[in-house]
């Protein structure tokens, strides 16, 4: 009995082990499609690279390529990152970690954009298009194989490319963020070959570089590892106040790297001359730069980077070997930044040495005591400090080396322990930057310096504990002089004796070698108001007016502010049409026939060279002007330069005035407007950017208009021809900022019903260094195009813009003086452009300009030049 007992039990067992080996069998998956490494799903338990990890509420698995089966069987197992976040419940997101393990494959962070769709909506964070927002206390992204090309978080979208404005494929707000074994791309303008299945394979949408970002948001710190960021314009990886980087690589566009970062082993591919705009300290270490277009004097000409290479090779397509020397020199006086054991394509760099004391630069070769903060031989082995570098306040040491770098069984966490920097600070809250321009310092005040340790961390600064020398410029010796000096300030004394400012350098130069500058201006003596010896009165000879008075205590230097206007009346205030935007006097005033029924009055306030503005005095002609009509064999011409023109809106559609307004049209409801309250729309002044060496009318906002209306003295023709000199700050041939932006320039145009001819320069995103040139019909605020698009890369600095209307013809001719060779030609773009249509002339004359550019790429009118043709 007992026999046959245990035989049944013995069968019944076996029986079940049997079954539960078949339904384990069942229930093991290898989910990986690289079979080279293996992971196998357990029920609840993922097994990879002999390790178990079980998956749960705070350890979540994306695997896109889950069968049915798996996937509606399984909790906290995901096809798609997006679906993930999204299914953390809100109370785990407080304190803790969670961790996304990712399995090789392409990890869309939303709908993929097919090639012929561009005008997906998405959603908005911070005014930003955004695919994935997410906050917790920190953040793991993993992925499961040790080739990051194998598992791929991917988006493809960009400005005007099925988002509007610069999309971001994530928004983090984590304590901390860690990447492992990823890559995070954007393949809107870069193909994305796969290598562990091709059919995931997918060709860019468009050539031309896409305005999109792979990661924004707030973050603590954060640790890349074996990671690669491919992206484009504007393509920021992830990034913390402190942020390391360890064996990542990046191919990246314009101003894509963190503000402050430790690089460690990486390597970087840039296609762009502007990497390092945005970068506030960052250290190199052991890592290679390559560069199409850019070269490594960017960034040491930067006057807002803090920067470091230690054991690096930067490999240069443009580098030209033979201004080198030049170029060192050039770096050593404007930049404290610091490098050593940098190969400059193959070639080791060195400074020259400086005949100025004043300066020595950044070569850290001999300086053992600033690089042992870098690294540490330990048994021939060099171990580069991160822990020092990024330590902080928390001791953060995400590379586990503090034991190398502190004293054995030390417990201290010492807050910033090294520093690769300083900055000087003067008086007033002004930003912080390494070099430092104060506002004018006023003549005969002392101010005080002060240094700090700069970390990495744009918010963190400690005090200094070593010696220091504080040193004047030689140059500025006979303005400015140290009174007292201790190592983390000085004292400094200015006195200029002149009527003139006068620019000053301080050094502060510590014991190991670290410098930094602090520039700012002293102003000449400010004398008093002048006062009138004689009052101004204004005398008419034929078509001038001239005014005529006279300072105490002047001499030659009379600068007085005069405002001439045009009044209705004695008594009225009137339109300011002429001033001195400059220190030139303006005591000429030449009539014309838009003066034409007007008293014209002068505002003359007294003032010499460094003086103080007295009370302005106000005179005016005794009876209203009388101008005949224009008699010039039947052309009328009209010109301006805008030196003398009044800045202040002037919002009225007079005739003979220049109306100067902020315009918004009726088809501008995609725009992001950001203006200030009571901001004029014009300013004169040297331009930014690639307008820097002009002076002229300044945009000052968006949606900025001008627009002059011709008197009605005078009959003036249908038949005219305008040229337009603008400068834009972009130099490359884009023109403006963003994708979308456009100016136009208006002819046979009436401001109050927004309606007349003109043409469009437009920039569009499958164009990143061109633009195009179209003949518009404006109606009513609405515009439509009656020509072809001319694509031109010639709106840039020098550019001519001519329209030209002849009976029923209009014609739009544009190039610029900037040597072709200068600008950018990878695009299959014309130098020139000549665009004809067909109109129906309308009665209207006048001409103008308006820009929809952002004021963070404004545009510059040199100058304006019209004539009409023959009177009707």
């Amino acid at each position: 009995m007992n026999k046959r007992y245990l035989l049944t039990l013995l069968c019944i067992l076996l029986c079940g082990v049997i079954v539960c080996a078949k339904v384990q069998k069942k229930e093991n998956h290898n989910i990986s499609i690289d079979p080279k490494y293996p992971i196998e799903l357990l029920g609840q338990t993922i097994k990879y690279n002999g390790k178990y990890i079980e998956i749960n509420d705070r350890h979540l698995l994306v695997c896109p390529n889950l069968e049915d089966s798996v996937y509606y069987s399984r909790k906290y197992v995901y096809r798609s990152v997006k679906e993930a976040f999204q299914e953390i419940p809100d109370e785990l997101t407080t304190e803790g970690d969670i961790f996304l393990y990712l399995t090789p494959g392409v990890h869309w962070v939303d709908q993929r954009l097919p090639n012929d769709n561009k005008n997906v909506k998405m959603q908005m964070h911070n005014g930003v298009p955004t695919s994935v927002t997410f906050a917790c206390h920190d953040l793991h992204i993993v992925g499961l194989n040790p080739n990051p090309e194998n598992v791929v978080i991917a988006g493809n979208r960009g400005n005007m490319r099925g988002a509007v404005g610069d999309y971001a494929m994530f928004f983090l707000r984590t304590e901390g963020l860690y990447i492992e074994n990823v890559t995070i791309g954007n393949y809107c303008n870069v193909s994305l070959k796969f290598p562990l299945n091709h059919s995931l394979d997918f060709e860019k949408i468009t050539s031309q570089s896409t305005q999109a970002q792979l990661c924004i948001g707030l973050v603590n710190h954060m640790y890349a590892i074996n990671c690669r960021f491919i992206g484009s314009e504007k393509a920021t990886p992830p990034m913390g106040r402190r942020t390391l980087f360890n064996k990542c690589f990046f191919e990246v566009g314009d101003m894509p790297l963190p503000l402050d970062a430790v690089f460690l082993n990486c390597d970087i591919t840039w296609h762009s001359n502007d990497i390092f705009r945005t970068m506030y300290h960052s250290v190199f270490l052991n890592s290679k730069i390559y560069t199409e277009s850019a070269s490594i004097w960017q960034f040491h000409e930067n006057p807002n980077a803090f920067l470091t290479m230690v054991d690096c090779e930067v490999h240069d397509d443009d580098f030209d070997r033979t201004n080198m020397t030049d170029k060192v020199k050039t770096m050593a006086g404007k930049s404290r930044c610091y490098f050593s054991n940098v190969k400059y394509n193959g070639e080791l760099l060195s400074l020259p040495e400086m005949e100025d004391g004043f300066v020595k630069g950044g070569d850290l070769s001999k300086n053992n005591e600033i690089l042992s903060g870098y690294y540490s031989i330990v048994q021939d082995r060099k171990i580069y400090n991160t822990y020092d570098l990024l330590c902080g306040t928390d001791g953060w040491d995400p590379m586990g080396v503090k034991t190398f770098f502190t004293k054995a069984n030390s417990k201290e966490v010492k807050p910033f322990r090294f520093a690769g920097a300083i900055e000087v600070r003067g008086n007033g809250g002004f930003a912080e930057r390494r070099i430092f321009e104060t506002d004018k310092i006023k003549n005969n005040s002392t101010m005080v310096l002060r240094a700090k340790y700069v970390h990495i961390s744009s918010t963190a600064a400690s005090k200094i504990d070593q010696s220091a020398e504080w040193i004047i410029d030689p140059k500025c010796a006979s303005v400015a002089k140290i009174v007292s000096a201790a190592a983390d300030s000085c004292v400094v004394s200015v006195s200029n004796n002149t009527y003139y400012n006068k620019p000053c350098n301080v050094l502060v130069r510590l014991k190991n070698g670290l410098e930094s500058l602090c520039t700012f201006t002293v102003s000449g003596e400010e004398l008093e108001a002048p006062s009138f010896v004689s009052e101004p009165v204004i005398i008419q000879n034929g078509n001038v007016l001239s005014l005529k008075y006279k300072l105490r205590n002047a001499g030659d230097k009379d600068n007085s502010l005069v405002k001439w206007m045009r009044c209705k009346d004695r008594k009225s205030q009137g339109i300011c049409v002429m001033t001195n935007n400059d220190d030139n006097t303006l005591n000429t005033y030449k009539l014309t026939s838009a003066d034409n029924g007007y008293y014209i009055k002068a505002q003359v306030a007294p003032r010499c060279k460094n003086s103080k503005t007295g009370k302005a005095v106000v005179v005016s002609t005794k009876k209203p002007v009388t101008i005949p009509a224009s008699n010039s064999g039947g052309k009328i011409t009209f010109s301006s330069d805008f030196k003398n023109m009044s800045t202040a809106n002037q919002p009225k559609a007079l005739p003979g005035f220049w109306l100067q307004d902020i315009y918004v049209p009726r088809d501008s409801a995609n725009f992001v407007w950001f203006n200030r309250a009571g901001a004029d729309a014009w300013t004169y002044g040297s331009g930014r950017g690639s307008a820097a060496p002009y002076k002229g009318f300044c945009q000052q906002v968006r949606g900025a208009r001008l627009v002059y209306i011709p008197d009605t003295v005078n009959t003036y023709s249908a038949d005219v021809d305008v040229t337009f000199k603008i400068t834009p700050s972009k130099g490359q041939g884009q023109g403006v900022a963003m994708s979308g932006e456009y100016i136009d320039l208006f002819i046979q145009y009436d401001p109050v019903t927004s309606t007349g001819y003109g043409v469009r320069l437009q920039r569009w995103p499958e164009y990143n260094r061109a633009i195009t040139y179209t003949i518009m019909k404006y109606r009513n605020g609405f515009a439509t195009p009656i020509s072809r698009s001319a694509l031109s890369n010639c709106f840039v600095g020098g550019s001519f813009i001519t329209i030209s209307i002849s009976g029923r013809d209009i014609a739009v001719k544009s190039y610029s003086d900037y040597p072709v060779e200068m600008r950018n030609r990878t695009e299959d773009v014309n130098s020139e452009v000549l665009l004809t249509a067909r109109v129906n002339p309308l009665p209207f004359r006048a001409i103008g300009v308006h820009s929809m550019a952002s004021q963070s790429s404004p545009i510059l009118l040199r100058e304006i030049n019209c004539e009409w043709k023959g009177k009707q």
